[in-house]
């Protein structure tokens, strides 16, 4: 272990970086501003003198204040902060504007101030990490979400160099929609399917939205098996923060049976007619995850930012390309917040975050409010718990209706396509079948009803 040895820094970059801030209003041709450079550097916290992040806060508290950035503006600043002799700290910054080569390469600077920023960064979220370790109550699984946690806040700091391309390249580049169906996630619902465009994109959030016992669950996880099971499908993870490992399988075992949940679970199956089905289905998922499919199942957490971190893990590792996470209502996240919907805001973005930053689909499952369970209607996007954060963020919305025919096995029910950001909104007909929990289509081949444009 080398954590005696000096920590990475580059005082040179400082002083010609802080050299050309000081500049700024001295010069009219510059190609860059204050605000590039404090989205490069993110703050004064990358110096490693503190002399120097004073310097830097003064010269960005100038700039918001939208005075001229002078020495003999800034040292009365400097002044009011760390007082010193008279016209000292007017000499460090006159040594500082002549410290550096050229005035232009002010971004250069910057960007190596981070690099070196960044390098001290990991270094103490190792060290950080490994006196976690040594704590008496430390846990695997906490160890490696914080440590995850913290160098994504890394690496996002270099975000800021990301540049827009003109139209004209990205269009020249892009392809055909249809040359690229592969990278749709199929849902194995037909008429969904088609209104979604042809399944759940990469990056998109979804929102399953249903009433109590109205059959969420069995959406998510026949979303999540069929994407498995599909030849043009993926592998799928299942987050659960209501079920169990073993809740879970008997229903993943009655969905590739179609032995029903409740005689499953009722001890109904004979042993031998139990190990036939319990085989034939482990085959069929080891025969997915040798395709590169199948689906991974993850139960017992609840907290957004270890979910998040394991739905980061699965992506990288095991290729997921659909995560599923049953249900927003049981999440929580560390934190204070001033209203519930912030908080719940605050989880929801997280997840599109993920889905944008892995290029996968992440399909979260919400209750609606329960009021709305006592009005005879189809749900509605205003009828999902704090809507306006779950709304603003989701790029597709899904809610479900059950109808009132409670008749035999099949019940009539719907599948609401209350938002889709890039396509149509709709109804499709649909089947929920009692004994397995599942959806199915009702209609094959069957027209859309009720599409219009979202």
């Amino acid at each position: 272990m080398q954590a005696s040895r000096v920590p990475p820094a580059d005082q040179d970059a400082e002083r010609a970086l802080l050299g050309a801030m000081l500049m700024v209003s001295a010069t009219d041709h510059l190609t860059w501003d204050l605000d590039e450079i404090r989205a490069i550097i993110g703050g004064p916290h990358v110096f490693t003198i503190a002399e120097y992040r004073t310097i830097a806060k003064c010269v960005f508290d100038a700039e918001d204040a939208r005075e001229p950035i002078e020495f003999v503006s800034i040292a009365p600043r400097l002044d009011a902060i760390e007082p010193r002799a008279d016209g000292e700290w007017t000499a460090t910054c006159v040594e500082l504007a002549e410290s550096f080569a050229d005035v232009a390469n002010a971004p250069f600077y910057a960007r190596a101030v981070r690099r070196a920023w960044q390098k001290r960064e990991f270094i103490r979220a190792a060290l950080s990490a490994m006196d976690d370790a040594f704590g008496p109550l430390s846990e695997p699984s906490d160890l490696a979400s914080s440590l995850i946690g913290r160098i994504e806040r890394i690496e996002r700091a270099s975000q800021s160099d990301r540049e827009p391309e003109h139209e004209a390249d990205l269009m020249q580049s892009m392809a055909n929609p249809a040359d690229d169906a592969a990278s749709k996630i199929p849902v194995g619902i037909g008429r969904l399917q088609a209104i979604l465009g042809g399944g759940f994109d990469p990056g998109d959030l979804v929102v399953v939205g249903a009433r109590p016992s109205c059959g969420k669950t069995s959406l998510g996880l026949g979303l999540a098996v069929h994407a498995s099971k599909a030849s043009e499908g993926c592998a799928c993870l299942l987050v659960s923060a209501e079920m169990t490992t073993a809740q879970v399988l008997v229903r993943l075992l009655s969905m590739r049976s179609r032995l029903g949940v409740q005689a499953i679970r009722a001890g109904e199956i004979d042993e031998q007619q139990f190990r036939v089905e319990r085989n034939r289905a482990a085959q069929q998922a080891h025969g997915e995850a040798e395709a590169g499919r199948g689906l991974h199942v993850l139960d017992g957490v609840r907290d957004v930012r270890v979910i998040a971190a394991a739905i980061r893990r699965a992506a990288r590792h095991r290729d997921v390309q659909l995560a599923v996470v049953d249900y927003l209502g049981l999440l929580d996240i560390p934190g204070t917040f001033d209203r519930h919907d912030l908080r719940i805001g605050t989880m929801v973005s997280i997840f599109k975050a993920l889905a944008v930053d892995l290029g996968i689909c992440v399909v979260v499952l919400s209750q609606l409010n329960r009021q709305s369970a006592n009005e005879v209607r189809r749900p509605r996007l205003s009828d999902l718990r704090d809507s306006g954060e779950i709304e603003q963020h989701a790029d597709t919305v899904l809610l479900l209706h059950r109808g009132n025919d409670d008749a035999g096995d099949l019940c009539e029910s719907e599948i609401i396509v209350a938002k889709q950001r890039q396509g149509d909104t709709g109804t499709v007909p649909v089947h929920y079948r009692r004994a397995t929990m599942t959806y199915e289509s009702k209609f094959l081949g069957a027209e859309l009803q009720g599409t219009h444009r979202g």
